[in-house]
């Protein structure tokens, strides 16, 4: 802000040589009615001054010249500046509509994740793949070999033998009236445990073959080939990276803001690339912490080069109405009393406002206290005002 103050009749003494008395005679210069100095040009001009009179005093005659244009200089770009009103670009508020743009940071993540774990302890005596590699659903991830398992097999498998063999036995004698109907269901009930105990024995077996439970990417692997095993010990980390959704944290003030279903735009700066999403899941336990929600974007396109753990900037355009009216970000500024604004009132006099920022619409931030509709805020040339200055208005389209 400048600094309204007059200075009447400031005098700087000029020590001036006449050649045969330099130290006896001096000039006197006067400077009158310096109007509107702020303190930095006060200070400027005090330097020169006190300058002047210390080359006045060492007789210094160029020296004394050089500082006497300097001042005259000083005092006619002051008095130039006071007359010619400063050129800026204001723009007229409007009312905001619509919802409003909030951002936040999230991270991709895989729709499908899962960590594939031993059923059974053992020797893992084969590891079929590595990080990085495609698997299709029910592809052999590793093989373990289980003694217990194997030798409970072969014995039901035997029992199985046993009781198939019995039964076709008894079905001939049944069949020729030679034995008790009750004598013939017994033996088939025989039949019917040996074929459902060598059905669990050779499933037990078969989990022995680690499969990929759908098709995926293998982004770990934990296991040794050749090392022993135990049961539900992880082994694979399968992640499904043909269909990503973003993971963001809400805070809890804002969290209201949101509803399912909102638009979404995701920049990833690691690929360089912008694409849409939705909001499809609102958190609902929060953390203690940080006190923020975690959200979730879905409905992704395909992306070429969009990996798992990616950082994207996320900017959503909620449904809220906040109200309040429309102002350029660049005429916005801050300082440490908050958020201001230059304007311009009818007599293109400049004033400070303060004001109340609340999110952003576009490329607008909304402001819901300190502006009204239709006053004017300068959005170019702000950092050549003060308050109380006189400017030259160019008004710009919204």
């Amino acid at each position: 802000m400048s600094e309204q103050r007059s200075v009447n009749s400031e005098q700087i003494i000029l020590m001036q040589s006449d050649g045969e008395h330099s130290s006896d005679h001096c000039s006197l210069i006067t400077v009158h009615s310096f109007v509107s100095l702020n303190a930095l040009f006060k200070v400027f001009v005090l330097v020169l001054g006190f300058s002047f009179l210390m080359a006045c005093q060492h007789g210094d005659k160029k020296t004394v010249e050089a500082l006497e244009g300097r001042i005259s200089q000083a005092i006619g770009v002051r008095r130039n500046s006071r007359t010619e009103p400063v050129k800026v670009s204001v723009q007229a508020v409007r009312p905001a509509e619509g919802g409003s743009l909030v951002g936040y940071v999230g991270r991709v993540e895989p729709t499908r994740s899962t960590l594939v774990s031993l059923p059974h302890g053992g020797t893992l005596v084969s590891l079929r793949v590595r990080e990085g590699q495609r698997v299709n659903k029910g592809d052999i991830l590793a093989e373990v070999r289980n003694e217990s398992l194997q030798a409970a097999y072969d014995m039901a498998a035997s029992t199985l033998h046993q009781a198939e063999d019995g039964f076709a036995r008894v079905q001939k004698v049944y069949d020729s009236g030679s034995i008790t109907e009750q004598k013939y269901i017994d033996v088939q009930t025989q039949l019917e445990k040996a074929r459902s105990a060598e059905q669990a024995a050779r499933s037990a077996l078969d989990e022995c073959l680690v499969r990929a439970p759908f098709a995926a990417t293998v982004s770990e692997v934990m296991g040794h080939q050749g090392t022993q095993v135990t049961a539900l010990a992880p082994l694979v980390r399968l992640v499904d990276v043909g269909r990503m959704e973003i993971t963001f944290a809400v805070p809890e003030g804002e969290l209201a803001s949101l509803s399912i279903g909102d638009s979404a735009t995701l920049t990833v700066p690691a690929i360089e690339k912008t694409f849409p999403a939705v909001l499809k899941v609102k958190g609902v336990v929060g953390s203690e912490l940080s006190h923020s929600y975690d959200c979730t974007l879905g409905g992704l396109p395909e992306v070429e080069g969009l990996m798992p753990g990616m950082v994207c900037k996320v900017g959503i355009t909620t449904g809220k109405r906040k109200g309040g009216v429309l102002v350029p970000a660049s005429a916005v500024m801050n300082d440490r009393e908050g958020r201001y604004v230059w304007t311009a009132d009818s007599t293109d006099i400049v004033g400070k406002r303060r004001v109340i920022v609340d999110g952003f619409s576009g490329h607008d931030v909304i402001v819901t206290a300190g502006l009204t509709e239709g006053e004017l805020v300068i959005v170019q040339g702000s950092q050549k005002v003060s308050t109380g200055m006189r400017i030259k208005a160019l008004i710009m389209k919204n």
